[in-house]
């Protein structure tokens, strides 16, 4: 042959036709140490290529075995086992160890005997069989040390340390790990391998930096030795980490850059238990449908590759998002199957973590004798910090459950002290909230809103690092609850009311006045290399493609065929929708964390942006009742206590039937009476308006910040009993007093001239008619009208410009959010559309039916099509809160722009054409409908 066959290589190996491989020929050029050195480059190769390497490992193993040499053949075997557990499949590698074994024994090669026994405890140690494995290891180590071999004895002590590691007895792996570390020098694949169980023990001692250190030392050895495979590890290791220590977002990112790693390489078990540890990091973020479903894909992988520990964690992940859910059955049973996991492998802190879960399950459904069970052998916990705290934590809520206030404050604090040394802001607001909890049961409201105005202070550093609008909003929800209390505590204590002022804008509304400030992109794009250049073409052919969808189920709604079609659609919407929503999650987690966000308003900036003759009448809720704070240049004032929300929730109802009836009436051609509607608008005037109107005087406009369902209130229509609210002042909303101070702060950019679109069909016919007049009340206004009004269009037309008017067909979906949208000439205008417009508008006006319909979710943010286009960038949204009729509209968009361009403020420009229309239509069903959101 015209090569040194003796020194080929792998790759040169593989190279060669397999049939030649074995030939007289080729063999006869080899010898034991060049199959042995192929075999040490096979194993390698495991680490960063594990499907090359298993293909390589068996021509190695052909090899060896025509060459005969039996430390050869076991080396060979040896490294296939190496491939075989490092893809996953622990029972052929733990078959193939002992075969290794075998032939090294008959050979005489008793160093190759002892580390075929050492490779098999990684797949033992696997697959939960750690009795095992630790006698295996202790043998393997005693033989290598009385064969003269104390570096190859150091790698027992690696598995050795990781077995003693997942027996949760973190102290002695870091017995076995140091020795390793000392022994090996500067072996960089070994080392990373150290590293990352050093990191994991540490990790279970609560030793949070040190554990960061180890996994940063084992990624950098990983990469310098080119192991892919454990450098991603490390880099889960470190999501990990920053998962528990409540850094959501370097998790994230972390997780990110896991991911990336391990794309191509076929590793399907460390695949499956980076997919669960981040679901555990998203539960913990709040997302927990999103976390749901990675655990249950990652479950059959888990328990296909035998990995007991995995699977009983991600069961125990799985119970705790039912349990955020309301389903305890469920999360009962996995509860019970991941303790019997844990049992089976001695994993004491496993098993304590279970029954820390087991006793939240039993106190909240008030089975409190079995969540004292569950609590009662979590003494002992030894050097555990972290799992101390979790214990106090959960015996304040079970204390407070029984009726024991102060056994639950004195665990509430024992949790708080435990919080603050480990340095764990999110564990640490949890504890205050607790404490919070038990001192406004023993009456203590001013102590209870100290505390719950430090978690809310605590929180607030975690939300903003967070990358993406979906990581804050989620963030949010999970503590809702906190911040409820927050407003309730602040009440109950006599705060004064600059700081009932502060606790009510912390709880509403925080990500929308991120967007709006720009603090997060309400548009995620990604790097430009390859991971990420494919994530921004999936992102956009699913949008694409939802766009498509969007339109052909609101087409099928349109026309009244709810059947086959637009189901068809829902259902291809909501696959696409999920699939879109993982990408944006990656993307944003591949940036970082964030280090930027809009904190809200003190009191004194906002009356600092409130005008002579204005008032801002701001609605909040604590407990069941719905009070009211009225902010004027002046000063402020609290009515704590205004009406019952349920109350006003019975009359919202009542209130949108009596418009749908209206409407069928006035589809009919008849003419709807007000009178019904009348009275309906007087008794919420009565409840939510007549106290906080009698405290101001010589008030021209207002101002209201609704709060939960009173966003969905035509509140600028309810009726004094002698006439309507527009006819004594102007009116204007806000999602939040922040928001509308920030708006009102934000300077005018350089834009001008208007944008005018009119897109007609057979459900609003006249709408192109209303744009030309529009266009010709406002001077070089650019129109679009019919066809030339296409997305792109339309897009590049308002960019730029200082007024936008889009009179076209509107739909809101309150169950597909991003489904709603604009109708233009060639397909609908969606929200995530919308949000990427980049706008500097002064106006948004929406002449479109149920454009300014919105759902509200946790953290009272709002979702709909206005809240797009105030995180596209305009600074205030006229839009209809029921479907608009036609000669209305057009009638009330006259006047409206005719007195705009007079030099009328936007808000008295809406009251003027409101009230020209209530003089031909006394039915708020006309004139009633558009409402003016943002700076007035």
């Amino acid at each position: 042959m015209n090569r040194d066959v003796a020194t080929i290589s792998l790759a040169d190996l593989l190279a060669v036709p397999a049939e030649q491989r074995t030939s007289a020929e080729f063999v006869g050029g080899l010898n034991e140490e060049s199959v042995r050195r192929l075999g040490d480059e096979a194993e390698r190769m495991a680490f960063s290529d594990v499907t090359t390497a298993l293909s390589a490992t068996l021509a190695v193993i052909e090899l060896a075995d025509a060459l005969g040499a039996a430390g050869a053949q076991a080396r060979a075997r040896r490294a296939r086992a190496q491939a075989l557990a490092y893809s996953g499949q622990h029972e052929p590698a733990l078959a193939m160890c002992a075969e290794a074994e075998r032939v090294a024994r008959e050979g005489g090669a008793v160093v190759e005997a002892a580390r075929a026994k050492l490779a098999s405890l990684h797949p033992l140690g696997e697959t939960g069989r750690y009795e095992e494995a630790i006698a295996v290891g202790e043998a393997a180590r005693a033989a290598l040390i009385d064969a003269g071999e104390p570096a190859l004895a150091a790698r027992a002590d690696i598995n050795l340390g990781a077995i003693y590691q997942n027996r949760d007895d973190p102290a002695r792996a870091l017995t076995h790990l140091e020795r390793a570390r000392r022994a090996l020098g500067a072996e960089p694949n070994l080392l990373a391998f150290v590293e990352n169980n050093r990191g994991e023990a540490l990790l279970l001692l609560s030793d949070f930096d040190g554990a960061e250190e180890a996994f940063l030392a084992a990624r950098a050895a990983a990469d310098e030795a080119g192991a892919g495979v454990v450098a991603a590890v490390a880099e889960g290791n470190l999501a990990d980490l920053a998962a528990r220590r409540g850094l959501l977002s370097r998790s994230m990112n972390h997780f990110e850059r896991a991911r990336r790693r391990l794309r191509d390489v076929a590793a399907e078990s460390h695949a499956a238990r980076l997919q669960a540890e981040h679901a555990e990091a998203l539960e913990a973020l709040g997302m927990v449908e999103d976390a749901a479903a990675l655990f249950e894909e990652a479950l059959p992988a888990l328990e296909r590759h035998g990995m007991t520990a995995e699977l009983a964690r991600a069961l125990h992940g799985l119970a705790l998002c039912h349990l955020r859910t309301g389903q305890p059955e469920p999360a009962r049973d996995e509860l019970s199957r991941a303790r019997e996991a844990f049992v089976s492998l001695g994993a004491r802190q496993s098993i304590a973590r279970v029954d820390l879960t087991r006793a939240e399950l039993f106190t909240g459904t008030g089975d409190y004798v079995a969540a004292t069970d569950a609590l009662s052998e979590l003494d002992d916990l030894g050097e555990r910090p972290f799992e101390r705290v979790i214990t106090a934590f959960r015996r304040s809520q079970l204390s407070l459950g029984q009726g024991d206030a102060e056994a639950a404050e004195r665990y509430a604090t024992e949790a708080v002290d435990g919080a603050t040394s480990l340095s764990l802001a999110p564990l640490l607001a949890d504890a205050l909230h607790a404490r919070a909890a038990a001192r406004r049961a023993m009456g203590r409201a001013d102590e209870a809103f100290s505390d719950l105005r430090c978690a809310a202070t605590k929180l607030e550093p975690v939300r903003g690092s967070l990358q993406a609008e979906r990581f804050r909003a989620s963030a949010l929800g999970k503590r809702s609850r906190l911040y409820e209390d927050l407003v309730g505590a602040a009440i109950e204590s006599a705060a004064p009311p600059e700081q009932v002022f502060w606790s009510v804008e912390h709880a509403k509304g925080r990500v929308l006045l991120d967007l709006a400030a720009r603090a997060i992109d309400a548009v995620t794009e990604d790097d430009a290399d390859g991971e990420g250049a494919t994530l921004t073409r999936s992102a956009a052919r699913l949008r694409a493609e939802l766009n498509a969808l969007y339109s052909r189920r609101a087409d099928a709604l349109l026309r009244g065929t709810r059947l086959a079609s637009a189901d068809r659609a829902t259902e291809a919407i909501r696959i696409r929708e999920a699939e879109l929503s993982q990408i944006e999650t990656r993307q944003a987690a591949s940036r970082g964390p964030s280090t930027v966000y809009a904190a809200p308003c003190s009191s004194d900036e906002a009356q600092a942006q409130i005008h002579s003759g204005e008032a801002l009448i701001e609605f909040f809720r604590h407990s069941d009742q719905i009070g009211a704070m009225v902010v004027t240049r002046d000063g402020a004032q609290v009515m704590s206590r205004l009406v019952s929300a349920d109350q006003v929730a019975s009359w919202s109802q009542r209130l949108r039937f009596q418009l749908n009836s209206a409407a069928r009436i006035a589809a009919s051609g008849a003419d709807p009476q007000a009178g019904g509607v009348r009275e309906t608008l007087g008794r919420l005037y009565d409840m939510l308006l007549s106290q906080p109107l009698s405290a101001v005087g010589g008030v021209t406009r207002l101002v209201v910040v609704p709060h939960g369902a009173l966003h969905t209130l035509p509140i600028h229509a309810s009726h004094d009993g002698s006439c309507w609210l527009i006819e004594r002042y102007e009116c204007a909303y806000a999602p939040s007093a922040s928001l509308f101070a920030q708006l009102r702060r934000r300077q005018a950019g350089d834009t001008s001239g208007a944008v005018v679109v009119g897109v007609a069909d057979e459900h609003a016919p006249c709408i192109e008619d209303e744009a030309r007049r529009v266009a010709e009340c406002v001077p070089g206004a650019r129109t679009l009208l019919g066809s030339a009004a296409t997305q792109a269009a339309v897009s590049s037309a308002v960019h730029g410009a200082r007024w936008i008017h889009l009179g076209c067909h509107g739909s809101f979906s309150p169950d597909r959010p991003q489904a709603s949208g604009l109708r233009l000439a060639d397909g609908w205008l969606t929200p995530r559309e919308i949000a990427r417009l980049n706008l500097d508008a002064d106006m948004v006006v929406l002449s479109a039916c149920s454009s300014g319909e919105t759902t509200v979710e946790a953290g009272d943010e709002l979702t709909g099509l206005s809240r797009s286009f105030f995180a596209a960038g305009a600074r205030s949204v006229i839009a209809s809160l029921w479907p608009a009729h036609d000669a209305a509209t057009r009638g009330l968009m006259d006047v409206f722009y005719r007195e705009l361009i007079g030099g009328a403020s936007r808000a008295a420009a809406l009251r003027a054409g409101q009230s020209a229309i209530l003089q031909e239509y006394a039915h708020p069903l006309y004139w009633g409908t558009f409402a003016l959101v943002g700076a007035p």
